[in-house]
């Protein structure tokens, strides 16, 4: 062999299989985080045109069903002081 020949040193073939693992693990990353976004497009569609409701408990009340009227627009309003906050949690 001549000297422009020369093989690759094992530590350079440990650095690119390294290098391939890391590009792997991002493009499966990337992959991952597109279908949540569908996923999550996916549910807001359907909150918004009425197919699906959002149960959610106010304070200790039973939970109410928030889910868009015939109108177009979504959007609820309640009033919270110091005095007496008013609490969201989903309630599945």
């Amino acid at each position: 062999m001549t000297a422009a020949e020369k093989s690759s040193s094992g530590f350079l073939k440990v650095i690119a299989f390294f290098d391939l693992v890391v590009k792997l693990a991002a493009t499966g990353a990337l992959i991952g985080i597109l279908v949540l976004l569908v996923q999550f497009n996916n549910n807001i569609d359907k909150l918004f045109n009425g197919s699906r409701s959002l149960p959610v408990r106010v304070s200790d009340a039973s939970p109410l069903r928030i889910m868009p009227g015939y109108s177009s627009t979504f959007d609820v309003r309640m009033t919270n002081n110091a005095n007496d906050p008013v609490w969201f949690k989903v309630d599945n």
